[in-house]
């Protein structure tokens, strides 16, 4: 905790390392509090069971075979099945929940977070537009987005868990 006020920690978390990570805080302490709390266990940990629905995750496997994986991580073929697990922590998907009655409560985005996403997107689009930096931000940002940072989570999540997420 940086402050120590959990509004204010979430405010600064959002701003300056989630939302442009294209998270809400929230959301990802949700889905990480259930993960530790049935930590590999293969029907209650929701990252568990989401790297047990994709045989990408399988490993150990052959040398070539690991190889290929984080090719197409890198290539973004991979990216389709990434982005399976996106809506848990996207902000997008908790704005659109506000509009879903039969949405969860914790699935929507509350109204500070809405207030937090709002002024993120306006900087955002001020600063690219400010400084015509639109074609920057999409190779330098958002293309390794859906390329190499799928493959880095990859590497963290079997170097975490000792090779050993979906076997």
């Amino acid at each position: 905790r940086l402050t120590g006020k959990r509004g204010v920690d979430d405010t600064l978390a959002d701003l300056f390392l989630a939302l442009p990570n294209h998270l809400l805080t929230r959301r990802y302490r949700i889905r990480h509090i259930a993960h530790h709390r049935f930590a590999n266990d293969r029907t209650h940990d929701p990252d568990r069971v989401a790297v047990l629905a994709d045989d990408q995750w399988w490993f150990p496997r052959p040398r070539w075979s690991g190889a290929a994986v984080f090719l197409r991580d890198v290539l973004g073929i991979n990216f389709p099945r990434f982005a399976t697990v996106i809506p848990h922590y996207s902000p997008w998907t908790a704005l659109l929940a506000r509009f879903d009655s039969d949405a969860e409560p914790s699935a929507q985005a509350t109204n500070a977070e809405v207030m937090r996403i709002g002024v993120f997107c306006v900087a955002l689009v001020g600063l690219l537009a400010g400084t015509g930096g639109w074609l920057a931000y999409g190779l330098l940002w958002l293309l390794p987005g859906v390329t190499v940072l799928p493959a880095l989570l990859r590497l963290r999540g079997l170097a975490e868990h000792d090779g050993d997420v979906g076997t």
